[in-house]
């Protein structure tokens, strides 16, 4: 298990604190190789900019969405469409 710690940019729901963590399982070595089953894996990065959502601060991380500039303004825009499935998140638009 790794433990990932983000920097709030655009809140979607209220009293999110500007610092938060999650937990995911990740595969970080050449000699690893992830378990079968319906484990989600995600490879979290410094630096990375993500859509992410978490169960509850310093819980599992349940969606972990790479974006850019233009997809974090069209996610910040568009909440409303914004839709989750198998560990990532998507705008039905």
């Amino acid at each position: 298990m790794k433990r990932v710690s983000f920097f709030l940019r655009h809140p979607f729901s209220d009293g999110v604190p500007d610092h938060f963590s999650g937990i995911c399982f990740s595969v970080d070595w050449p000699w690893q190789s992830p378990m079968a089953g319906g484990t989600i894996y995600f490879y979290p990065e410094t630096g990375d900019k993500v859509y992410v959502t978490v169960a509850s601060n310093g819980g599992g991380i349940t969606s972990y969405t790479y974006i850019n500039e233009g997809l974090e303004s069209l996610f910040v825009d568009n909440p409303d469409k914004i839709r989750y499935g198998m560990g990532n998140a998507w705008l039905d638009l």
